[in-house]
């Protein structure tokens, strides 16, 4: 049963931190955009009383189905036509490439403990099993990195991959290994 508390401001909790205040039109384009799900954890701003979007009449609205695959946290917005869930919805195998700033593993650790199954390889390296797609575990994984932080995220099941903050000449040889590849297939 949806809550009937009128909120024009709203705070997301993601662990133990609190993104916002949002207002009513930033929480819709942020549900439109795959970044806000019915699960997520919100709360008017200035209440500690948390609880699942889909339990605030308000933010039900925005979310056009019950069987819609939650997601699990709050990510920056998408650009380009993945979605935040795999195009087919099957579950997939990534392998997680980063390099934290020094006293951050802890912290990326947890969050991609909760993308999915997932295991150290390495100190820096991690199997992850998610039914979302690259760019959503992206997403989830980037919010809080600082610009000395990178990722790159390997598709091994759809043969795809995604990275962020690589220095440019990384990004150069990472684009063009993946555009020869693409094209041989």
């Amino acid at each position: 049963m949806a809550m009937a508390i009128a909120a024009e401001n709203w705070c997301i909790k993601i662990g133990d931190k609190v993104y916002g205040p949002y207002r009513d039109d930033q929480m819709k384009a942020f549900a439109a955009e795959g970044r806000l799900a019915p699960t997520s954890n919100v709360a008017p701003a200035g209440s500690t009383s948390w609880q699942e979007a889909r339990q605030f009449s308000q933010l039900a609205l925005l979310f056009p189905s019950a069987s819609e695959t939650p997601s699990r946290s709050f990510g920056r917005a998408s650009h380009g036509s993945e979605t935040r869930t795999s195009p087919d919805g099957a579950l997939s195998n990534f392998f997680l490439i980063f390099d934290p700033a020094p006293g951050t593993a802890g912290r990326l650790e947890y969050k991609i403990r909760h993308l999915g199954d997932a295991f150290r390889i390495t100190e820096n390296v991690w199997c992850v099993s998610s039914t979302q797609s690259a760019l959503g575990l992206k997403n989830a994984l980037t919010q809080d990195m600082t610009s000395r932080e990178f990722v790159i995220i390997v598709d091994a099941v759809r043969g795809r991959a995604i990275w962020h903050n690589c220095t440019p000449e990384a990004h150069s040889h990472l684009t063009r290994a993946f555009v020869r590849s693409r094209a041989k297939a």
